[in-house]
């Protein structure tokens, strides 16, 4: 009995001793999420050991749980993905980051905490984290439309619903895209496109190639432009300054859509980046000089002859 207590004693010791080594924990880059949405979780783990810890490829060392404050688990609909295998040094900290949106059913709105499990086979221990919190909430509609993408003649086209979508996280206005079937029974992707103005109302038109374009004002004089294509990727994003003249979206004859008004700022933050300004040319090297042509001598003028006398 003795023995059992001072092997258990023991254990305690030494599980104490690994949760002060090496320590996890969770973070995420935003409070809040739409249905949907990308729910990006990112497991911090920090290895004091004075040993370099080595994680796999496979998931199997990782064990995430997601539960309401309801009070219920939320239900898993895939497993984590494997991701390049891990190394920490001693004194150092590694990141994995997991799309939680895939992997858990997070639709319904509600208060949600997350706790994560590194497994350490080569210690037979794991350490847990302390549960990390995010919400789940509707946004507002503001914009919808249903629109047949192009496809193949001899097939009933696909059917696409846009929607723009208005949140309001700590008093901060934020414009999303939604898209989806016609009966939203499968969500193609869910992602904010910007800071929205409380006064500001987004433009949104769809062009003859079932692609939507959207400009919103971000600033006092700033407006931001997205183009997407019906798979959900962006294809354009281009920011605009506004002059005398708002910027605006104009149909043109041919069923595309373009930006006029204003002048667009180039940036970094451009989908796809700008090209790099050609460097000016050399100037051509100056001419050699001229050589001066010398003129010839001037010819002395002779003097009048003098007249005969009478």
């Amino acid at each position: 009995m003795k023995l059992r207590l001072r092997t258990l004693g023991l254990t305690g010791l030494l599980a104490g001793t690994l949760h002060a080594q090496v320590t996890v924990e969770v973070a995420f880059d935003q409070d809040s999420y739409l249905p949907h949405e990308a729910c990006l979780a990112e497991v911090r783990i920090t290895n004091f050991s004075g040993r370099t810890l080595r994680l796999s490829a496979e998931p199997t060392w990782l064990d995430l749980v997601v539960e309401s404050t309801e009070g219920y688990i939320v239900a898993k609909q895939a497993e984590v993905p494997s991701a390049e295998p891990l190394e920490i040094p001693s004194a150092a900290r590694g990141k994995r980051f997991v799309n939680l949106a895939p992997c858990f059913n997070l639709t319904r709105p509600g208060r949600y905490r997350v706790t994560a499990t590194v497994r350490l086979p080569e210690w037979g221990s794991e350490v847990t984290s302390r549960p990390a919190h995010f919400v789940i909430m509707n946004g507002v509609p503001l914009w919808e439309q249903l629109v047949g993408v192009p496809g193949p003649a001899d097939q009933p086209p696909e059917v696409r619903r846009y929607a723009l979508l208005q949140t309001n996280d700590r008093k901060r206005l934020a414009l999303y895209a939604r898209i989806s079937d016609e009966n939203e029974q499968r969500v193609y992707r869910v992602f904010p496109l910007g800071n929205l103005l409380s006064f500001g109302r987004p433009d949104a038109q769809v062009d003859r190639q079932a692609r939507l374009h959207v400009l919103f004002q971000t600033g006092s004089r700033q407006h931001t432009y997205y183009c997407i294509a019906p798979s959900g990727e962006v294809l354009l994003r281009q920011v605009y300054q506004m002059t005398s003249v708002r910027p605006r979206l104009r149909p043109g004859e041919e069923g595309e859509i373009k930006v006029v008004g204003g002048f667009r700022l180039k940036s970094a933050y451009d989908i796809p980046p700008p090209e790099p300004e050609k460097p000016l040319r050399d100037a051509p090297p100056a001419s050699a000089p001229e050589p001066a042509v010398s003129e010839p001598p001037a010819v002395p003028t002779p003097p009048p002859a003098p007249s005969p006398a009478p």
